[in-house]
């Protein structure tokens, strides 16, 4: 692979013929992975029912947070093939037990501070629901997709990748709350574990009449295995002399668990 080469996560054809590269981000498309998402987060279901379009504060402080967590490491952009112009972005990152989560102000903005108290909640019921068996897990803020290609299929390629990014990662769970029956009965279709469903009640007072309920949580949870040889310890060939290279480690081996019900 080139020194600069993007590392491909998946190649697929949508319904229409036209080619895409699921991708890890290089420096050079940050940029672009921004004009991606500012293009359409209005739209997103969160960020409408909060009111984020008439609150300048709330949207500076919005875009300061985005920023913050788009990288190379975890984000994860769909390119054409044809052009190699980035028309989706999933926004990854990663949450450990112990974080220690900055609380914003109202110089914030309004919209800002609920989307926060959102995040948290919502991570908090991740962790209770299945991650609490583990020091981390993955989450997303959102797949940010191009109008002109939000009919392609694209969320259904770029979905699944999450578990790959988690395991390369060394991170055997990955969740989301999902609003919407697309996404919803996707996660389903998916093998996601359905483990809870939200409904409007007084700890997300701030999102009472907004049409986004049920907000459902799924979530994933992965063995990571290493490949090794069954042979006992006495029946084991002899070690390779000192000149000769040590053996690449393969890559690690995921696996799908049903999550325990306990």
């Amino acid at each position: 692979m080139a020194a600069n080469a993007r590392r491909t996560l998946s190649v697929f054809t949508d319904k229409y013929s036209r080619q895409f590269n699921i991708q890890h981000l290089r420096e050079e498309d940050i940029n672009a992975a921004f004009q991606v998402i500012f293009a359409v987060i209005l739209d997103d279901d969160i960020i409408k029912a909060l009111g984020f379009s008439s609150d300048e504060a709330s949207m500076q402080s919005l875009e300061s947070f985005i920023r913050e967590h788009v990288n190379t490491h975890l984000t994860v952009g769909c390119f054409t093939s044809e052009t190699d112009e980035l028309i989706g972005v999933d926004v990854l990152y990663v949450r450990s037990s112990n974080d220690n989560l900055r609380n914003y102000g109202p110089e914030y903005g309004e919209s800002f501070c609920n989307y926060m108290k959102y995040l948290k909640y919502m991570e908090r019921r991740q962790r209770y629901n299945f991650a609490v068996k583990f020091i981390k897990f993955l989450t997303s803020l959102g797949l940010f997709i191009l109008p002109e290609y939000q009919n392609s299929d694209i969320e259904k390629r770029m979905l699944p990748i999450r578990t790959g990014v988690a395991s390369m990662q060394g991170i055997r769970a990955n969740g989301a709350a999902l609003i919407g029956k697309t996404m919803q009965n996707l996660a389903q279709r998916l093998r996601y574990k359905l483990l809870e469903e939200i409904k409007e009640f007084r700890d997300l007072e701030y999102l009472i009449g907004a049409a986004i309920f049920p907000i459902k949580i799924f979530g994933k949870i992965t063995i990571l295995r290493t490949s090794s040889s069954s042979s006992s310890p006495s029946s084991s060939p002899p070690s390779s002399p000192p000149s000769s290279p040590p053996a690449q480690k393969r890559p690690p081996m995921v696996t799908d668990l049903a999550i325990d019900d306990d």
